[in-house]
């Protein structure tokens, strides 16, 4: 064999690992699409909107340049930078600031559970409350997080937001 050959098979051979591996995740997207409507929580999604053609954009950008002194669109430009440099990092700021929270309520099976804050699984599952608040207290003086204590009828009975 010589190299070009060996390269077509090994093209060929990439080629189709990659159509299996489409075939896969479409199979999969159904069966998920499936279940879904089973439950009847799957809607269709909407069509996408078209986007203006390039040539029309293209077009009214060059009337707005020829129409406007040059220096002030680069002022324009340098202006409109900057608030969405100053958007993306307020959203990293809020991201960093959002509390680590721990929550400890009552499920349907009248089990007691801790939960991490956002989460919809539970950590840990316990008989009492009692017995819930004991092992959260130290867990989130651990990771330096607060306390939600819920009532049975899921109202908030006492935060703890202190920080130790």
């Amino acid at each position: 064999m010589t190299k070009e050959e060996k390269e077509k098979r090994k093209l060929e051979k990439q080629k189709i690992k990659e159509e299996k591996k489409a075939q896969k995740l479409a199979r999969r997207e159904e069966r998920r699409i499936a279940k879904l409507k089973k439950k009847g929580l799957y809607t269709e999604p909407e069509p996408h909107k078209e986007e203006p053609q390039e040539e029309e954009v293209v077009e009214e950008v060059q009337e707005q340049v020829e129409e406007a002194p040059q220096e002030e669109p680069e002022k324009e430009e340098e202006s409109a930078q900057e608030p969405v440099e100053e958007t993306e990092e307020k959203q990293v700021q809020k991201k960093r600031k959002a509390p680590k929270q721990y929550h400890v309520s009552l499920r349907v099976d009248n089990k007691w559970q801790l939960k991490f804050g956002g989460s919809s699984k539970a950590l840990k599952l316990f008989d009492t409350q009692k017995e819930a608040i004991e092992y959260a207290k130290p867990l989130a003086a651990k990771q330096k997080a607060a306390l939600v204590i819920h009532r049975t009828d899921g109202k908030i009975r006492k935060q703890d937001y202190t920080k130790k």
